[in-house]
């Protein structure tokens, strides 16, 4: 019997880096540095990855984990972040499990409207020391993008008004 998978609007690829340049044994080529874990393009073959995938608060700090749509790079040279930008959070660590899995799930199933969905390109997950930070990453730097990303971002996350999100593009134009 032929097991039938849910597929995903889009394939997807997990990423590994450590940005601890005494974890990487000195080095700090960026690109050098990010390693591709698993690709995935269905439900079912999601969770067998994401179940083992380490928790944010049992990872060493100087570890990223990220989460791209296929066939996009974590890198900002890549021609899908070119003239794209990042928003940041800064999280406590004993919110950043419930935060990172909410914001993959809500990147897998589709869940933001469509003209935020399309601008995302990934979601980075950086182990900091007092504090984690979850970047997420788009295509377009321009208004009324950024606006319409950041307010969905906040309403998904329950941010209360007043916390700012840092967004920044890739490249100064």
């Amino acid at each position: 019997m032929t097991e039938t998978k849910t597929k995903l609007e889009s394939g997807f690829t997990f990423y590994f880096r450590i940005t601890d340049k005494k974890l990487q044994g000195g080095k700090n080529d960026y690109q050098d540095s990010v390693k591709k874990m698993a690709e995935f393009s269905t439900v079912e073959d999601f969770w067998k990855i994401f179940q083992h995938i380490k928790k944010p608060e049992s990872l060493k700090s100087g570890i990223e984990i990220q989460l791209f749509k296929n066939p996009i790079k974590p890198m900002w040279e890549d021609e899908s972040n070119k003239d794209g930008g990042r928003l940041s959070i800064r999280i406590k660590k004993d919110y950043s499990s419930l935060v990172w899995e909410e914001l993959v799930l809500d990147m897998l199933s589709g869940s933001f409207p469509k003209t935020v969905k399309e601008q995302l390109n990934g979601i980075v997950l950086s182990i900091r020391g007092a504090f984690n930070c979850i970047q997420i990453w788009f295509k377009n730097f321009k208004e009324p993008h950024i606006s319409e990303l950041e307010k969905c971002i906040k309403e998904t996350l329950q941010i209360p008004e007043g916390i700012e999100i840092d967004t920044k593009p890739f490249f100064k134009k």
